[in-house]
């Protein structure tokens, strides 16, 4: 739910936008990890690296079912996961 709400409030300041697109699927994934709550670093109080994972992959599965498009291999490759998640931490 917070990442369909996430979308849209994204879509409607950044109209036209494409997660197709390395720099929007990125600036994106910012949005995601300043709005989601749940689990957090207890150190810095921020998203877990694994949680924004889920959610980004919970956008990108419904995106392409519903606009029967496919985010390219570079693009998705871009957004792979760091060596050691839990060390790495998302800079909000």
């Amino acid at each position: 739910m917070a990442v369909a709400l996430t979308r849209l409030r994204y879509e409607k300041r950044y109209p036209g936008s494409d997660p197709r697109n390395m720099f929007d699927l990125k600036h994106f994934t910012e949005a995601v990890g300043r709005a989601t709550v749940g689990r957090l670093d207890k150190e810095r109080n921020k998203p877990t690296v694994k949680i924004i994972r889920n959610e980004m992959r919970r956008f990108v599965s419904q995106w392409q079912r519903e606009t029967g498009l496919t985010i390219p291999q570079h693009v998705h490759d871009s957004m792979a996961p760091v060596s050691n998640p839990s060390a790495a931490h998302v800079k909000c």
